[in-house]
């Protein structure tokens, strides 16, 4: 009895954890980088900074100035080879400047196509 109640509660625990894998507590994003994000989207609506909030979470973990291992850059990863004669390269590690590309490349928050797939949706 007791071998198969730990088994249940190792289960149960797998699955949290894997429903939240990738994901960022609200506790983990700097607040400096949360206020950026809601600040550019914000006129689209709440549910557009949410988005923003999870995608940000998905892509970079809140690190403002990542690079993947892909040639993704900064906040909302964006891909040097598909983005880099659109955007101005040299300020692409700038929370600001990349937040405001994915506020024009999202259509002011209404197209988040750039962004589909990754390990878990927004």
């Amino acid at each position: 009895m007791r071998a198969w109640l730990l088994l249940i509660a190792y289960v149960v625990a797998l699955v949290v954890a894997s429903a939240s894998a990738g994901q960022v507590s609200q506790a983990m994003r700097p607040r400096w980088l949360q206020a950026i994000v809601y600040r550019q989207f914000t006129p689209a609506g709440s549910w557009a900074v949410r988005k923003a909030y999870c995608i940000v979470g998905r892509e970079s973990q809140w690190h403002a100035r990542a690079i993947s291992p892909t040639g993704d850059y900064g906040l909302f990863q964006w891909n040097y080879a598909t983005w880099h004669r659109v955007l101005d390269w040299s300020r692409i590690l700038d929370p600001v400047y990349n937040t405001w590309a994915a506020w024009h490349i999202s259509r002011h928050g209404t197209d988040w196509s750039p962004w589909a797939g990754g390990r878990y949706p927004c």
